[in-house]
């Protein structure tokens, strides 16, 4: 009984992990890496979904504001089964679409401006960090495991 209150749960269930590179080129416009799952007992994982975010953040103290934005949601609907104590690894690749603000647009286009936008965004204190999110919906529980880990675009 109290085992498949766990699995329900989600509880000593399946476990994910992510490999990513140490850096991606923004102007491929995509993302790989390999996903690790990892269980106890025998799963079944019915799809995965795979999220790229941006967190756009501007503004100092009370002003601050903080916008996210979804680059790509993708939903992968292969099952794979996940043997006891063994990792199956399985490669990905996604595109992603940046939105790109007009200030962006002129820094990437003109070379003469690139100084004043960034000096722009410096006082505005303008940045913006992405991430990965990657959800397993697992057969059998309420609960999916996920991983999120932040990737760095150039």
């Amino acid at each position: 009984m109290l085992k498949k209150v766990k699995k329900w749960f989600g509880i000593e269930g399946l476990k994910i992990g992510v490999q990513l590179e140490e850096f991606y080129n923004r102007e491929d416009r995509k993302v790989t890496g390999v996903i690790v799952l990892q269980a106890k007992d025998a799963e079944v994982v019915e799809s995965i979904n795979i999220k790229i975010v941006e967190k756009y953040a501007r503004g100092r103290g009370k002003n601050k504001l903080i916008d996210e934005y979804v680059m790509t949601n993708e939903l992968v609907t292969n099952e794979y089964h996940v043997a006891p104590e063994t990792n199956l690894e399985i490669p990905f690749t996604v595109f992603y679409d940046e939105q790109v603000s007009a200030m962006d647009e002129l820094e990437r286009s003109n070379f003469f401006m690139k100084g004043i936008v960034k000096t722009a965004k410096f006082f505005k204190k303008a940045s913006s960090t992405y991430r990965i999110e990657i959800e397993a919906k697992v057969k059998g529980t309420k609960f999916s495991p996920f991983v999120t880990q932040e990737i760095d675009l150039r």
